[in-house]
């Protein structure tokens, strides 16, 4: 794995701790302080970010993998989906 694809997966990691530590319901988070709050929502936007850049990069591998010219055996067809855009 390459040294971005650790420093990715890390802070996915470092995220989603981070996120599970403010707590698991309304009224934990009824209890967080200003900075806890406003440190929180930094760490959900970051968890966020990481996440929609591999969900772009997955996207266009899935449309990659299901171009019409392919055939009708293309990836998103195997899997149920008439257009790759109905399977992301």
């Amino acid at each position: 794995m390459s040294n971005l694809a650790n420093t990715l997966a890390g802070s996915l990691r470092y995220a989603a701790d981070a996120v599970d530590a403010l707590g698991a319901s309304c009224g934990d988070y009824r209890a967080l302080t200003d900075t806890q709050v406003y440190e929180g929502q930094q760490v959900i936007a970051a968890a966020r970010q990481i996440l929609e850049t591999r969900t772009a990069w997955l996207a266009g591998e899935i449309a990659t993998r299901s171009r019409w010219e392919l055939g009708d055996g293309v990836l998103s067809r195997r899997k149920g989906f008439t257009t790759p855009e109905l399977m992301v």
